[in-house]
């Protein structure tokens, strides 16, 4: 009984016995009552103490029941009475609900941590004199059945559910959801044992209650946390799995299908880039929202990091569907975004794979979702594509010719061919465009607009455009001396390239290694490399024509063909597309756009170049306009170095 024990233990071993963990606890309040029983017998004593405690004192309830005949010195009682009242007193410090009860469970004393946790008065629980009292009848009623099972007999719902484990075993420990007075809950992980009297026989009940409500808190947030993405607080990857693996399991026993779509922002590195991240975040935050508010409810809206998105759509089972659910999504997110003083957008590109259509796992239902997902970028962008086998089969061709590529510059497969470039005016040749080609060794020949793109996106652009300028300049010093005269090389260098800090540097070696002189070398560019002003862009230009080396824009008017730039960048050439002039003799259209071209690079003062010059119409027509220069298969096709050379030998005359 919790007064003897009192009355055995010290304040520090109280203490220790608390704050160290529940078990010795319940070992101390259990078996230390026997030594204690013999020393007290003064019905004195046992009034003195009642009336010091008082009834919110957790040992109230069972002083009255504590005391045996027989008397002590004065002395003994007085140390007996003060350390009850410590140790009192440290139980109703306690952070910790402990109530004592008698063989029926019928509730003896309380401490003042129960009272603030329950919200009842001591004196309200030992009327109601039953433990169930704080207990959901819900869950006793479920207790009672696991109980019954575990004990092979019929556990009754109610008091005989708290106390069944303890009363065989002499201690049970479980977690429980008590209820306040309020009606309120809160979990505990809740301890009964048994209590003897001095003789062994069984006396009542201690229960004793940590409140778990902080602890199952911080179980939820790290929960949470592992299963949420912590900037849009959307479901991650792991959350996800085991939604894709119940739903699947789910399609499987009810004939149904699963949807799977991955959503990726079209250009939103741009947004990062110029904004900074924290404005990037602040669009991917909108962007989640506007997902999560635009699917049905049994769909699941996951981030995959950074801006790819991916949406689960179980019970979907027409394909058009999921693709009008995408499409409504799509248009949503083409809302402009307000951070700030910015008005952003962005689009979404989506890919849409299937169970059981396209695989049976969440690993190939992704890769398939992603593979379609690509190839609407690689098809415009902004746009929702659904999974065909199509897909695969041309990114494994990809895959082959990416690795084809990479083998290719050590097999010295890659090649340089060279058309010459002519006045107009005069007819002279003034220069020659260096133009790679790739002939694989089983004799395949690969078209340069099959392999250039993937090597841009790939990197390889790098080493293979570093071959085609040492290559070409290399060649470059042979032609002159034949030609006998300065001939101006062309060569063309990819934005990637373009943008590479290390250009520079291997532009300066080249023109010293091979003696050319600076105008001597033009490279060509696109017209979006001028426009992306982030990386440098500017400042290559201007150092390249600083030290001389010319800069020419590649297929104009196919692009942005905007005159802001033109004005801003020190260009010397425009070369007209071969689109423009292949009808510049029989369509209007064409002819006004030609004739436009021409006029805005010399009022800019540019030279321009036509490409693609076929025919004696297209070039009287580029004459009457005063086009500077033409290159095309009217007045030579490409050809090997070899071939340029004797070219130039024949046509000496021709020549600067």
């Amino acid at each position: 009984m919790i007064v003897h024990i009192l009355l055995q233990s010290s304040c520090s071993f109280w203490s220790i016995a608390i704050f160290e963990g529940l078990g010795k606890f319940h070992d101390l309040l259990s078996h230390g009552a026997g030594s204690l029983l013999s020393l007290w017998h003064d019905s004195g004593l046992q009034r003195r103490a009642i009336e010091s405690f008082g009834t919110s004192s957790l040992a109230s309830g069972y002083l009255a029941k504590s005391f045996h005949r027989g008397r002590r010195g004065p002395q003994r009682v007085a140390d007996l009475e003060a350390a009850n009242m410590q140790h009192a007193a440290i139980l109703d410090s306690a952070a910790l609900a402990i109530i004592t009860t008698d063989l029926d469970g019928s509730i003896l004393s309380a401490n003042r941590e129960t009272e603030r946790l329950l919200g009842y008065s001591t004196q309200d629980l030992i009327e109601n004199r039953n433990l169930a009292i704080f207990h959901d009848s819900f869950e006793l009623e479920q207790q009672a059945r696991i109980l019954s099972r575990e004990l092979s007999t019929t556990i009754r719902p109610g008091l005989e559910a708290i106390l069944a484990r303890a009363r065989r075993s002499r201690q049970d420990e479980r977690e429980w959801n008590y209820v306040r007075k309020d009606g309120t809950r809160f979990p505990v992980r809740l301890t009964i044992s048994q209590l003897f009297n001095p003789d062994g026989g069984e006396e009542g009940f201690l229960a004793i209650a940590q409140d778990l409500s902080e602890q199952k808190r911080v179980e939820a947030r790290m929960q949470h946390l592992a299963y949420h993405d912590a900037l849009t607080n959307l479901p991650n990857r792991a959350f996800l799995h085991e939604q894709v693996t119940r739903s699947l399991a789910w399609a499987r026993s009810q004939n149904r299908k699963v949807s799977l779509a991955v959503l990726d922002l079209d250009r939103f590195k741009h947004i990062n880039d110029t904004l900074g991240h924290p404005v990037g975040d602040k669009v991917l935050i909108e962007i989640a929202r506007r997902l999560a508010i635009s699917v049905r409810q049994a769909d699941t809206v996951a981030r995959f990091g950074g801006d790819e998105f991916v949406i689960l759509m179980p019970g979907v089972d027409d394909p058009e569907q999921s693709s009008e659910i995408m499409q409504r999504i799509r248009k949503t997110l083409e809302e402009p975004i307000m951070v700030g003083s910015h008005e952003l957008y962005t689009t979404p590109s989506i890919g849409i794979s299937s169970f059981p259509a396209d695989g049976n796992d969440l690993e190939t239902l992704l890769r398939k979702a992603d593979r379609a997902m690509y190839w609407a970028k690689e098809h415009g962008r902004n746009t929702v594509e659904t999974y065909d086998e199509s897909m695969d089969r041309n990114a494994a061709a990809m895959l082959e010719m990416e690795n084809s590529m990479r083998r290719a510059l050590q097999r010295e497969e890659f090649f340089l061919v060279y058309q010459p470039i002519f006045s107009i005016a005069t007819g002279r040749v003034t220069g020659v465009e260096a133009l790679l080609r790739w002939k694989q060794k089983t004799g395949k020949t690969i078209p340069p607009m099959d392999f250039v793109p993937l090597a841009e996106e790939t990197g390889m652009i790098l080493p293979i455009g570093e071959w085609v300028l040492r290559t070409a300049c290399r060649d470059a010093r042979k032609f002159i001396e034949t030609a006998g005269c300065p001939l101006r090389l062309s060569v063309n260098v990819s934005p990637r390239q373009f943008k590479a800090p290390a250009l520079f540097g291997l532009i300066a070696d080249l023109l010293a290694t091979h003696n050319i002189e600076p105008h001597d070398l033009q490279l060509e560019i696109t017209e979006g490399v001028l426009l992306d002003e982030r990386d440098g862009t500017a400042a290559t230009v201007a150092g390249l024509r600083a030290i001389g080396v010319q800069v020419a824009i590649d297929d104009f008017g196919t692009g942005y063909s905007s005159l802001g730039y033109l004005r801003r960048f020190p260009i010397d050439r425009l070369k007209i597309d071969r689109s423009f002039v292949s009808d510049v003799a029989q369509t209007e259209e064409d002819t006004a756009l030609a004739a436009a071209i021409i006029s805005i690079g010399h009022t800019l003062r540019l030279k321009v170049t036509a490409e693609g010059v076929e025919t004696a119409e297209q070039l009287e027509y580029l004459r009457t306009r005063d086009c500077d220069e033409a290159q095309g298969y009217y007045f030579a096709k490409p050809m090997s170095f070899e071939d340029l050379t004797k070219f130039l030998i024949d046509r000496r005359q021709m020549v600067c």
